[in-house]
């Protein structure tokens, strides 16, 4: 039977939900099909065209999920599948495999495996030629998407991402003339921050997001910050601490979870210093447009991973509950957002006075201020990320909370220390 998520990854769903409670804001899953129930379309190795599908039963509808096999010698697509122990199908030939089956059947939901070994036919690649990928990705903003779509950055509290994964297969072959520069496999899970207002300048440019999940080269592996010749644009890949101390490497099941949305901010910012995106650099530009996951295995290699529970959540962090009869001149804003040392918190507040407030994630008020009534004046307060009794708080999503007798205001605030 398929194992209960653990409790960090639950945490992430009670934030949501303490949120939704505390906040009056709204929760969305991205992930369609999350756990792949409808299959896979098959892509062509070389040309990306839909070539077939990989499905265990019809009966959900079509894909939702496609497969690549870049510079692949082969395709999985036309193979007739083999029936496992457990009911599931098998998806195999020399190259790689693809496993897929009913909730419950195994306890994961998809494996992926690569033997680069017999791609390279046992000779190392050289720098500069292609290496094989078995991913598989979908859209998650529109155009071509099945989901909800994410809201854009500007509007975002958090964007919780959680998986579960077990390395089940890593024989690296390191033999004379292994390069870890050129011949490192890699598991790594991508997301594109891509600009998708249809009225601006870049509309359609995009960066990655990484998080390298596997990499025979660290347990733990580092940040990593380059340009992607293949796409032109820059590689943003976090460093996989922030998301667990536990090594896939291990064999065991890992528990991943982390809040994208201060690394796509991040990377944003860091794209925009690098010289990329120079169209925009407005955050309510940009949004989650799809994502990936899957092997890249530029040396000689067999290697499977198990994955399961895939969830990103996004929560809106901004609204305004008033009274029809209220007045339209209220303001609530900071400046700067993100700030690292000090923001300037700009209120409009109403004519019976009220309170501003500042909490946390969890809910918790760390910092209030009572507001007097001063109808049509804009008041200023400048805030230093400190608590009520004088102590630092850590980085992260907070949000400014104004209320009186007619109105609730909340704006999302990003501290980056």
């Amino acid at each position: 039977m398929r194992s209960k998520m653990p409790g960090r990854g639950l945490s992430l769903f009670l934030i949501g939900f303490i949120l939704a409670a505390h906040l009056s804001i709204f929760a969305r899953e991205l992930i369609t099909d999350p756990h792949f129930q409808r299959g896979l379309k098959v892509l062509n190795p070389t040309s990306g065209q839909a070539e077939g599908r990989l499905q265990w039963s019809s009966a959900g509808g079509a894909p939702i999920w496609a497969c690549a096999q870049w510079h692949s010698h082969s395709s999985l697509a036309g193979l007739t599948p083999d029936t496992l122990a457990s009911g599931w199908l098998q998806w195999a030939n020399e190259d790689k495999t693809i496993r897929l089956g009913p909730i419950a059947g195994e306890n994961y939901d998809i494996y992926m495996g690569v033997n680069s070994d017999h791609e390279f036919g046992g000779i190392y690649r050289t720098s500069g030629q292609p290496w094989p990928a078995l991913l598989v990705q979908q859209r998650l903003s529109p155009p071509n998407t099945f989901g909800p779509g994410c809201p854009p950055l500007s509007e975002l509290a958090s964007l919780n991402f959680h998986v579960e994964v077990r390395l089940d297969t890593a024989r690296i072959i390191k033999k004379y003339g292994y390069n870890p520069g050129l011949h490192a496999a890699h598991f790594p899970i991508y997301f594109v921050v891509q600009n998708l207002r249809r009225s601006s300048p870049g509309y359609g440019k995009m960066i990655w997001l990484g998080l390298h999940i596997y990499d025979d080269r660290w347990a733990l592996p580092p940040k990593y910050v380059a340009h992607d010749q293949g796409t032109n644009t820059l590689i943003y890949s976090i460093a996989y601490e922030t998301m667990s101390d536990s090594s896939v490497q291990s064999g065991d099941w890992v528990s991943l979870d982390v809040d994208l949305l201060p690394h796509a901010i991040n990377a944003l910012h860091e794209a925009w210093r690098l010289g990329y995106l120079q169209a925009s650099q407005d955050l309510a530009d940009y949004k989650i447009g799809a994502m990936n996951l899957g092997w890249e295995v530029p040396g000689l290699a067999f290697v499977g991973m198990e994955v399961r529970n895939l969830s990103l959540l996004a929560i809106s962090g901004t609204g305004v509950e008033k009274d029809p009869m209220a007045p339209e001149n209220y303001d609530l804003r900071a400046f700067p957002n993100p700030f690292a040392k000090s923001t300037r918190i700009i209120l409009r507040p109403g004519a019976h006075g009220g309170h501003l407030r500042i909490i946390n994630l969890v809910g918790q008020v760390v910092r209030e201020w009572h507001v007097a009534s001063r109808p049509g004046e804009t008041l200023t307060l400048r805030w230093n990320g400190l608590d009520g009794h004088g102590d630092e708080l850590p980085s992260g999503i907070y949000f400014l909370n104004y209320a009186d007798s007619k109105v609730r205001i909340i704006r999302r605030i990003l501290l980056l220390r």
